[in-house]
């Protein structure tokens, strides 16, 4: 199957630039002080079921994260969401998404059912997707792609 993909695109309104870093030391986007929460974060996901949540985390620097759902909607090629998160006003946070699904076609890994997938993203730092099985046992999607060839 085509490997999923999932991105944080907008906050705030602001398109995460295209040299996103996602590091608390060079802030992507920095949001004018009159800003109110909760704040907009539009997410863009491909090869990912239509229907299927999405957590977004704000994590500061100092202080507690803060997180919010959204449903993808749009076709499995190309989907959409926004989700409505409070985050820090006084120090620099780092937001991830993250999105797990259930299988839609067969695929084993060494003999092994794979259930489920999760996609995670960082700005900046692109779509990491990682395979689970039946027990449990988390399959980074570069291993199991090395296994199939």
């Amino acid at each position: 199957p085509n490997t999923p993909t999932l991105a944080i695109t907008k906050i705030a309104g602001n398109p995460v630039p295209a040299s996103a870093v996602g590091s608390y030391s060079t802030p992507d986007i920095t949001l004018p002080s009159t800003t109110t929460n909760p704040i907009s974060i539009e997410i863009s996901g491909a090869n990912i079921p239509v229907g299927t949540s999405v957590k977004i985390t704000s994590v500061p620097q100092s202080g507690s994260s803060t997180s919010a759902n959204a449903t993808l909607t749009g076709d499995e090629a190309s989907s959409t969401a926004t989700a409505s998160l409070s985050i820090s006003g006084s120090s620099p946070s780092v937001l991830t998404a993250e999105a797990t699904f259930t299988v839609q076609v067969a695929m084993f890994y060494e003999g092994e059912k794979i259930e489920k997938v999760t996609v995670a993203s960082t700005p900046g730092k692109g779509s990491e997707v990682t395979y689970i099985t039946e027990t449990g046992k988390k399959i980074p999607a570069a291993m199991l792609m090395a296994s199939i060839k």
